[in-house]
């Protein structure tokens, strides 16, 4: 609880208090307890307004989470203001009834005694000043009359005045004033007749003289009672049933207005902030949504990239392995190339020997024929023997290679359409790289071969035909093995170019 409801509710109770004193103070206060706790009431539905207005100042529609305490603080200051200024009414009234019934009062025989007093101090002038006096004493009556708060009890009481004064009974005001009357003037007359003996007949004729009057001013007296009471109950009950008629409509007419348009304009304010709450927590509720799906669909994308990978390491882990087993391959063909360089350098040894010992050859001719021919025929042999085995091998990891080409391009197939064109640009290089240096080495095995046969041929090619041909023979054994060798590279190629 701040400050200003503090305030506001100890302002509260002091405006009480202060009405207490006032009513206290002053005289039949208990008949004013509806004003005072109208004005009580009044107070605490301002305070109302202000709480809410106060709670609406704080609102804010972009900001609701930090906005709502401050409202709710001044609802709670409208709620506590309306709370007291209800209680502090409850308890006057609350009171006012419980001081009525303990003091009860008789309205009607108290107007009456109130009567009977004026009509006394009447009867009085009337007996020492005259009309003149009656009429300022009746209009006393009606002040009197007109003063009293409580309409209720001033029609009894002037009811209960035109019964006494109208009345037929022996106990109303007027037949108690004749007899009064008569009384007085059969005392004076007495009175006259035995002081005034001596002068009977002047003072015969005054005393009749005065009799009439007396009679005459007595009638007069009791017709303008009568007139007077008719016209007092009429004129009363109606004035004050007109004008209270007409203040409490006036009352009631501002206080509706005033009520209404403050309640209008602030439900109005109210409905209003409704509405924009309602159309943010909608526009709120459909941005949730978008961001479900967006976060639905990131989770998604993710687990496809996630099995992705996993198929990637495993095609990798198998592309690994098989080029583990290429590069035994090339390491089994590693000797094949070496001894073929070594009979190379060795062909090459033999035509510089032959030149430097071309003289003793004609001598070995028969001796190197033969074991060239033994040599010949074995290292045929080893070839074909090689050249099958590394022919075996090279199908058997051709083999491989295709199923695991294969079992990688099925599940790389995304991934190699994504890079296709640097994919087949590295292809065409390393391919383009492989058939140029295929034909260079041809090429050089050729020019290398045809060079040494040549020579060699034209060296020997007197000593021995079957030299030469089981040589050509060796030569084109060779030449086959290239050309199987180039052929099988080209198949590799094509073979890899149609499976991308």
């Amino acid at each position: 609880m701040d400050s200003f409801t503090i305030g506001y509710v100890c302002f509260q109770f002091v405006i009480g208090l202060l009405v207490f004193g006032v009513l206290w103070w002053k005289k039949g206060w208990y008949t004013h307890t509806n004003t005072a706790a109208s004005i009580l009431t009044i107070i605490g539905v301002f305070g109302t307004f202000i709480g809410i207005f106060i709670g609406l100042q704080v609102f804010e529609i972009e900001n609701l989470e930090s906005s709502i305490p401050g409202l709710l603080n001044g609802l709670k200051l409208a709620f506590l203001t309306s709370l007291v200024g209800i209680l502090e009414a409850i308890i006057l009234k609350g009171y006012a009834f419980v001081y009525q019934m303990i003091r009860a009062r008789d309205p009607s025989q108290e107007a009456i005694n109130k009567f009977v007093d004026g009509l006394k101090e009447a009867l009085e002038s009337v007996e020492t000043s005259g009309e003149s006096n009656l009429s300022s004493k009746l209009d006393d009556l009606t002040k009197v009359i007109k003063d009293k708060d409580d309409i209720g009890t001033v029609l009894s009481g002037i009811r209960d005045v035109k019964t006494a004064l109208t009345g037929e009974t022996e106990r109303t005001i007027f037949t108690q004033l004749q007899n009064l009357l008569k009384v007085v003037s059969e005392s004076r007359l007495s009175t006259i007749e035995t002081s005034l003996s001596d002068s009977e007949g002047n003072l015969l004729t005054e005393l009749r003289s005065l009799k009439t009057e007396i009679t005459t001013k007595h009638d007069e007296l009791k017709s303008e009672f009568q007139a007077f009471s008719e016209n007092v109950a009429e004129s009363v009950a109606k004035l004050a049933t007109d004008e209270l008629i007409e203040a409490l409509k006036t009352v009631i007419e501002d206080f509706n207005a005033k009520l209404t348009v403050q309640f209008g304009e602030n439900f109005k304010q109210l409905n209003e902030a409704v509405g924009r709450t309602v159309a943010w927590q909608e526009q709120y509720r459909q941005q949730m949504d978008k961001l479900a799906d967006e976060f639905r669909v990131a989770a998604e994308s993710i687990e496809q990239s996630r099995v992705s990978m996993e198929q990637i390491a495993e095609a990798s882990s198998e592309i690994a392995d098989k080029s583990s087993s290429i590069v035994v391959c090339a390491e089994d063909m590693e000797p094949l190339l070496h001894t073929l360089n070594d009979q190379l350098e060795a062909f090459s040894n033999l035509r510089d020997q032959a030149h430097e010992a071309f003289p003793l050859i004609e001598n070995r001719l028969n001796n190197l024929t033969t074991r060239l021919s033994a040599a010949v025929e074995q290292t045929i042999d080893s070839s074909h023997v090689s050249m099958e085995t590394q022919r075996r091998k090279l199908n058997e990891h051709a083999d491989e290679l295709e199923d695991t080409v294969s079992k990688i391009a099925l599940e790389l197939k995304n991934l190699v359409e994504r890079n296709k064109e640097d994919i087949e640009n590295h292809v065409n290089i390393l391919h383009g790289d492989l058939r140029k240096e295929v034909n260079t080495l041809n090429e050089s095995l050729r020019a290398e071969l045809t060079n040494s046969l040549q020579t060699l041929a034209g060296n020997i090619e007197s000593l021995s035909n079957g030299f030469v041909d089981n040589y050509q023979e060796l030569a084109g054994h060779y030449a086959q093995a290239l050309t199987a060798l180039t052929q099988f590279v080209n198949a590799s190629q094509q073979a890899q170019s149609k499976r991308i």
